[in-house]
C-alpha cells in the first residue's frame, strides 16, 4: 500500500498484518504488479519515477518515467507496463511504456490529465482515464490509441469487471459536481450510469463476492464506500426495473430481494423474466 505522506510502501500479509515498510520515491501514489517478472512497481508522483520491488520487498531498480506519474497497470497481452503522466497537473498528457527489462520503450499521447489506467483482458485493450477531457483513451496491443470514449465530466478512476465483462469509470472524484459511475461494454459504448456517493475517488473489484467498491472520499461528515452488485443473466424471480436490477443506496435491510438471498435494500416492481437476456446489470446494493 503506497503512503503518499511518508514516501513509503506498507506491506501486508494474508492475515492483514503489517509485516514490512519499504522506502519508495517522493509521494508514492499507485502500485501495480507484473506477474511475468514478479516485481511490484510503485508510482512516485513527486519524483517522476517507478520504484521496482522484488519478492523480498527490496527496491532493485528506480525507473525514470518523466514528470508527474500518477498510476500504472501491467498488460499481460503484450508484456508491457503502462504509467500515466500528468494526472494531477495537466502539464503532461501521455503514457510511458516499459518492457520486461524496466526500460521506457514508448510514449503514447492520451487526453487531458491522464489519472488512472486499467486493462481489459477480454479485448486486450488498455483504458486511460483522462480527468481533464472527460474521456477514456483506448490503447491496443501496439500502443495505438484506437478509440476515445466520452464518459462525462471529471472521470477519476476505472476498473474492469470480469464477472459481467463491463468497465466502470468513476466521475466527479476531484470536484464533487458529479456522483456517478459510467459503465462501458466490450464495444466501448457507455450503456449505463450508476449513482453513488459524493466525490467518487477510486473503484475496485472483489472477485470473491463479485461486487464493485467505490470510495466516496470526501462526503460531508464522513467518507463512504458504495457497493455495486453485478449479476449475470438469466435470472429467476428477481424484481427489477426495465432490464436491470434497481436497488437504491441505503443501509442493508434484510438479506432477501425478490426471493434471492444475499441482497439488502429496496427494489421496484417491474419483473425481469426468467431467461431474459440482460446485457447490463449494475445495481447499488449498499
Amino acid at each position: 500500500m503506497p503512503n503518499d505522506g511518508s514516501d513509503s510502501v506498507t506491506v501486508i500479509d494474508q492475515d492483514n498484518e503489517v509485516i514490512d515498510t519499504v522506502e519508495a520515491g517522493d509521494r508514492p501514489r499507485d502500485i501495480t504488479h507484473n506477474p511475468e517478472n514478479g516485481y511490484v512497481y510503485v508510482v512516485n508522483g513527486g519524483s517522476g519515477t517507478l520504484s521496482v520491488l522484488n519478492q523480498d520487498n527490496e527496491v532493485i531498480d528506480t525507473v525514470n518515467v518523466g514528470d508527474f506519474p500518477c498510476a500504472a497497470v501491467y498488460n499481460p497481452g503484450n508484456g508491457l507496463l503502462y504509467a500515466t503522466r500528468g494526472g494531477f497537473t495537466g502539464k503532461l498528457e501521455n503514457i510511458s511504456v516499459l518492457n520486461q527489462d524496466n526500460e521506457v520503450i514508448d510514449t503514447v499521447e492520451a487526453g487531458d490529465r491522464p489519472r488512472d489506467i486499467t486493462h481489459n483482458p477480454e479485448n486486450g485493450y488498455v483504458y486511460v482515464v483522462n480527468g481533464g477531457s472527460g474521456t477514456l483513451s483506448v490503447l491496443n496491443q501496439d500502443n495505438e490509441v484506437i478509440d476515445t470514449v466520452n464518459v462525462g465530466d471529471f472521470p477519476c478512476a476505472a476498473v474492469y469487471n470480469p464477472g459481467n465483462g463491463l468497465l466502470y469509470a468513476t466521475r466527479g472524484g476531484f470536484t464533487g459536481k458529479l456522483e456517478n459511475i459510467s459503465v462501458l461494454n466490450q464495444d466501448n459504448e457507455v450503456i449505463d450510469t450508476v449513482n453513488v456517493g459524493d466525490f467518487p475517488f477510486s473503484i475496485t473489484y472483489n472477485g470473491g463476492n463479485k461486487y464493485l467498491y467505490v470510495v466516496n472520499s470526501w462526503e460531508p461528515g464522513a467518507g463512504t464506500v458504495s457497493v455495486i452488485g453485478t449479476l449475470i443473466p438469466p435470472f429467476s424471480g428477481i424484481l427489477g426495473s426495465g432490464n436491470k436490477i434497481n436497488i437504491q443506496s441505503q443501509e442493508n435491510s434484510g438479506d432477501i430481494v425478490g426471493g434471492q438471498p444475499g441482497f439488502g435494500g429496496t427494489y421496484s416492481d417491474s419483473p425481469i423474466l426468467q431467461g431474459q437476456t440482460t446485457e447490463q446489470d449494475s445495481q447499488l446494493v449498499s
